[in-house]
């Protein structure tokens, strides 16, 4: 019984690694959309970076003079 099991649950791996290998360039690109940090543009991910302290920055009270021009 087992190993009928088992059995069945390598072919449902097997079929589930097939799968992502053949989506996997779909799956990356909907990766970069969802992370833009991931982008293969350096200068998209370097901007979504920056943003991102520069917004973390803004939270921190003794910054938000600094953060006034932005």
């Amino acid at each position: 019984m087992s190993s009928e099991v088992t059995r069945h649950a390598q072919l449902v791996a097997d079929v589930c690694e097939q799968e992502m290998t053949k989506l996997e360039s779909e799956l990356d690109q909907l990766e970069a959309e969802i992370n833009p940090a991931l982008d293969d543009n350096a200068l998209v991910a370097l901007s979504y970076v920056l943003g991102t302290i520069v917004d973390a920055m803004k939270q921190v009270p003794e910054v938000r003079h600094v953060s006034r021009g932005c």
